[in-house]
C-alpha cells in the first residue's frame, strides 16, 4: 500500500476551478511553514484528507471527498482577530456560520468553545469546527486572510 501521495495526485478528482482554489490554500499553508500531511480517508479511494501542521499546531485539515472538498480551519485564536473576520466576504461568513458547530467538549477533550461577533451579534462555536464548504472564488482571500491572523498568534 502508498504511503506517500503527492499533493497533485489527491486533487485530480476536482474541477478546475476547485483545483485553483484549493491549490491557492495549499501554497499559501506552505509559503507559512506548514508542512502537508497527505492520508487516504476510509475505504472508498479517492477520498483524501490533508493536514497543515506545523510543530504542534494544525492551521487547517483539506478533505476531498467523493469529488467535494472542504477545509476546518483551527481558528483557536480567533477572538484576538474578530475584526478580520468581520471584514470577510458575506458568503465567507455565511458557509462558517451554517457549517460549524456547537461544541460538544468532545468527550471533556475540548478547551470549549471560541466565542466571536459578527455585527454586534455573538456567537459560540466549537473551536474543532470552523468549516468552510462550497467556496467561491471571493471567498479564498477572505479565509487567507483568516489563515494569516491565526499563524500570527501560533509563533
Amino acid at each position: 500500500m502508498k504511503n506517500n501521495y503527492e499533493f497533485s495526485e489527491i486533487i485530480n478528482s476536482l474541477d478546475k476551478n476547485e483545483k485553483k482554489r484549493v491549490s491557492t490554500l495549499h501554497e499559501q499553508a506552505i509559503n507559512l511553514g506548514y508542512a502537508p500531511k497527505i492520508s487516504l480517508v476510509g475505504e472508498k479511494p479517492g477520498n483524501w484528507k490533508c493536514e497543515y501542521k506545523k510543530k504542534k499546531d494544525v492551521l487547517y485539515i483539506l478533505r476531498i471527498t467523493d469529488d467535494q472538498w472542504s477545509i476546518r480551519c483551527k481558528l483557536f485564536n480567533l477572538p484576538k482577530y474578530n475584526d478580520v473576520l468581520s471584514k470577510c466576504n458575506k458568503h465567507c461568513i455565511e458557509t462558517l456560520l451554517k457549517n460549524s458547530g456547537d461544541c460538544g467538549h468532545h468527550g471533556g477533550g475540548c478547551k470549549g468553545p471560541i466565542e466571536f461577533s459578527i455585527n454586534s451579534k455573538t456567537y459560540l462555536r466549537c473551536r474543532h469546527s470552523f468549516m468552510f464548504t462550497d467556496l467561491l472564488d471571493e471567498d479564498i482571500d477572505s479565509i487567507m486572510d483568516l489563515l494569516k491572523c491565526e499563524d500570527s498568534y501560533n509563533q
